[in-house]
């Protein structure tokens, strides 16, 4: 159920990002968003000793640890983004370390620049990055400026040939 402080967020967004689009958003509700306003939704994974660290150097209680380490092992945040964003036949190929019908628990030995090809190709919207090392971090980057040139040359192409089938022209 969203919150006050989430209804505000809608209310302020509602008239600009369905319209503009080209925005980042950086949330940890996923299903309060419509899915028409969503691209990619990036979920970014950390082991839970490197977790610990980055919250305990923040200054989070004990409890408030516990509490995110547990939603970290139990891939809290991705579940719900699955269930928001991912199309049924996408569920089995969320996990690009899938294989022969079984999956890995995690996803750290994905490649995130494959995730995103696969996001473009496919048109899926969930991926998965790891985000424990500075380099990592790095290569999410890179892979998302990929993501996001791609999709710039998607919408082209597909604005091109709506002009093409406007004019009775075929590809």
């Amino acid at each position: 159920m969203a919150s006050a402080k989430s209804n505000a967020l809608l209310d302020h967004l509602e008239d600009t990002v369905p319209t503009q689009g080209g925005y980042i958003i950086d949330w940890h509700i996923p299903d309060i968003f419509p899915r028409s306003w969503i691209d990619l939704v990036v979920v970014l994974r950390a082991d839970t000793a490197v977790l610990y660290d980055r919250l305990a150097a923040r200054g989070y209680s004990e409890s408030k640890l516990q509490e995110n380490l547990d939603a970290e092992i139990m891939q809290v945040v991705l579940e719900d983004v699955k269930d928001a964003f991912e199309e049924e036949d996408d569920e089995d190929d969320s996990n690009p370390n899938a294989e022969n019908g079984t999956s890995r628990d995690r996803d750290d030995e994905a490649i995130p620049g494959e995730q995103v090809d696969s996001a473009l190709r496919r048109r899926r919207m969930v991926v998965v990055f790891p985000s424990n090392t500075d380099d990592d971090m790095e290569r999410n980057l890179e892979c998302l400026q990929m993501w996001i040139m791609a999709r710039i040359a998607l919408e082209r192409e597909d604005r091109r040939s709506e002009g093409d089938k406007e004019e009775g022209v075929t590809p």
